[in-house]
């Protein structure tokens, strides 16, 4: 069985972003308020010393905070960001990362979130805080 929520990701409506990164859900935690993802990452990505751009790192890290908002609000809401904080802990390589986005705080006017990437191993590339402007999804932008 599909959950209700991969289909955020088969659909686009995390945005574009989602499907130029290969983002791919893996889990939703209700209890816990965290996100699992899947990144396929190119090696188109990498800079000249073989690591993924930090931009892209952001990027990912950034999606899994703000899909973890997204889920928590039983996705009636989009999370524009307002600030991110990425801190990079190892160098990210091409191939699978694990991503996971944790909601902290989830109120009308303000989200409190955080994210992690991870390798093959388990072992910690990069993470995230951040803080995003909750929305109705109804005022989605079309443009």
């Amino acid at each position: 069985m599909t959950h209700r929520f991969a289909r955020l990701f088969d659909a686009g409506f995390v945005g574009p972003v989602g499907l130029v990164l290969g983002a791919e859900f893996v889990a939703w935690d209700e209890a816990a308020r965290e996100l699992r993802l899947r990144f396929a990452v190119s090696p188109s990505w990498c800079n000249g010393i073989g690591s993924v751009q930090g931009g892209i790192v952001s990027a990912m890290l950034d999606l899994c905070c703000t899909a973890a908002g997204v889920c928590a609000s039983d996705a009636t809401l989009l999370m524009p960001t307002l600030e991110l904080k990425t801190s990079f802990v190892a160098p990210a390589r091409a191939g699978a990362i694990a991503g996971i986005g944790r909601v902290l705080h989830l109120g009308r006017r303000v989200a409190f979130l955080e994210g992690r990437l991870l390798d093959p191993e388990g072992r910690l590339l990069a993470t995230a805080s951040s803080t995003a402007a909750p929305m109705p999804r109804a005022a989605r932008s079309t443009a």
